[in-house]
């Protein structure tokens, strides 16, 4: 895994940020609100991947809107672990605490959902909580887990919006 959980190299990421550009574009063009947003949220995901933070971020400020709209909570899992990311690097002292609030939310919510997730999903995630806890020690992850229990989907839009809002760019 790199820094950011992938087990690809940039040059994946970055095909696949060209790619989803492309969707975006043609999605714009037919209008569909929804897959728009829906091709906003993965390109921002991959973007943040990538270490484009600041575009990433702009993409998930355009879509949150959307996503609420949709409540679509996969969607909203997605955009959280890309948060957190983001947060995790901004070097400030409050990101290890924001991004294991927004990790844990993430998983908390896929769980609520039934939502699977796959390997390359599930190994990201390891390695976010991984380095969270390393950093926060783990009576403060502890905390923050019985924190994560009562997300739900609404809560969790919430958090997702007041973290896109947090980060500067």
């Amino acid at each position: 895994l790199n820094e950011v959980g992938w087990k690809g190299n940039l040059e994946d990421l970055d095909r696949a940020a060209a790619l989803l550009a492309e969707a975006l574009v043609v999605d714009e063009s037919s209008g569909s609100a929804s897959a728009i947003v829906v091709s906003r949220a993965n390109l921002a995901s991959i973007l943040v991947r990538a270490g484009r933070a600041d575009e990433g971020l702009e993409h998930i400020r355009r879509a949150l809107p959307g996503i609420a709209d949709l409540g679509d909570p996969e969607l909203v899992a997605t955009v959280l672990t890309s948060l957190s990311h983001i947060r995790l690097a901004a070097g400030d002292p409050d990101g290890p605490r924001d991004a294991a609030r927004l990790t844990l939310a993430g998983e908390e919510l896929r769980r609520r959902e039934g939502i699977p997730l796959r390997q390359i999903e599930r190994d990201e995630a390891d390695d976010l909580l991984r380095r969270e806890s390393e950093i926060l020690g783990p009576d403060v992850m502890a905390s923050i887990q019985a924190e994560s229990r009562v997300t739900d989907l609404g809560a969790s839009r919430r958090r997702a919006v007041a973290a896109a809002e947090l980060t500067g760019t």
